[in-house]
């Protein structure tokens, strides 16, 4: 990617870039680091959009998916939500009620709806069958890929990107100098990535996921995971 700077063009929250001003210019390195380090959804759109959709679908099991049936068509999150957030369930059932191959032609309709039709959901919908799809296996595998990959001419942004936030995780930067974390959620929905290099130069990787199509959760879960991403880490470190 270059760093030439397209417009915003809104969509719906997380992130901060949908409140920018109309014709604001952002690079595309720092679309990189909001859609990773608070989950914008304007940003990873937009990078969806530069690099098509075609583009997208063919490096998911470059970098280890081998679930990504599910991710054909890679959905832009405004096109997520316009299935979940707006005339559900309706125009989800109709959706899914196409053969995988024709969903691709159904997306179009999906970009006109108004982003003040789309409201919030706070119970799960659809989450085994509208989502983006990958294992724990599958995350390690691609924040393994990514670590190749940033140490290629060039690539830096991608290591930058995902060092900006460390999800909470609270290693001890002496002991791991090299941190990285993307995060995910929905009603229903809880996952935790991690990368993390040690000073000894061990790299270990890890996926915390939880799910449930009937129940969002509550409390302290999103607590809990952490919790047990550090476990892991700092287990696999001794």
């Amino acid at each position: 990617m270059d760093g030439r700077a397209p417009q915003i063009v809104r969509k719906a929250p997380s992130g901060i870039l949908q409140n920018k001003p109309a014709g604001t210019k952002v690079t595309l390195g720092q679309y990189a680091d909001y859609m990773i380090s608070i989950s914008d959804n304007t940003a990873a759109d937009h990078l969806i959009h530069r690099l098509g959709r075609g583009a997208v679908e063919t490096e998911l099991p470059r970098l280890g998916n081998r679930h990504q049936r599910g991710d054909h068509p890679f959905l832009t999150t405004r096109q997520m939500f316009a299935l979940k957030g707006a005339g559900y369930p309706a125009r989800a059932d109709r959706y899914l009620a196409l053969p995988q191959r024709e969903r691709a032609a159904a997306l179009p309709g999906l970009d006109a709806v108004p982003l003040d039709q789309i409201t919030p959901w706070q119970q799960p919908r659809d989450i085994d069958s509208i989502e983006w799809f990958a294992a724990p296996t599958d995350m390690c595998a691609a924040l393994g890929g990514l670590d190749d990959r940033s140490a290629r001419p060039g690539q830096s942004g991608v290591g930058k990107a995902l060092a900006i936030n460390d999800g909470g995780i609270g290693l001890d930067r002496a002991a791991y100098p090299k941190v990285w974390f993307k995060g995910g959620s929905e009603p229903g929905v809880v996952t935790m990535n991690y990368l993390a290099r040690t000073s000894r130069g061990r790299t270990i990787v890890t996926s915390v996921m939880l799910s449930d199509p009937k129940t969002a959760f509550k409390g302290t879960v999103d607590l809990d995971a952490l919790a047990v991403a550090r476990a892991g880490v700092q287990l696999a470190a001794r």
